[in-house]
């Protein structure tokens, strides 16, 4: 009787989903992400940012073909407080294609 928003498949023990929300009282600095896509295949990722009251935007978009794709920017990427991040693959060349996502967060209280 609800929207299903996240799915823990058995023998798995977590979603496997690229997501997180900066917890109040801090703020967050994104200074790496990275994907990878299975050979022969591509995709478009795209981070996800939307702060409180607010929409998602897109924070970065790359294109990921046969392998990995690295991003550190040189000046990290602030995220307010309760900010939430979502990593997500689009675009992706067929149905079944596999693509991996993380990204790493520096956490400084307020």
């Amino acid at each position: 009787g609800g929207v299903v928003v996240a799915k823990v498949d058995e023998g798995l023990g977590q979603t496997l989903m690229c997501v997180y929300t900066i917890p109040a009282g801090y703020t967050g600095y994104l200074v790496q992400l990275s994907a990878t896509a299975q050979k022969n295949k591509d995709a478009q990722i795209r981070l996800l940012q939307r702060p409180v009251n607010t929409s998602f935007k897109i924070a970065h978009m790359a294109e990921v073909f046969e392998g990995s794709y690295k991003y550190a920017p040189k000046i990290p990427i602030v995220l307010a407080e309760k900010t939430d991040i979502d990593f997500v693959a689009a675009e992706a060349e067929t149905s079944n294609t596999r693509i991996t996502g993380t990204f790493e967060i520096l956490l400084v209280s307020n």
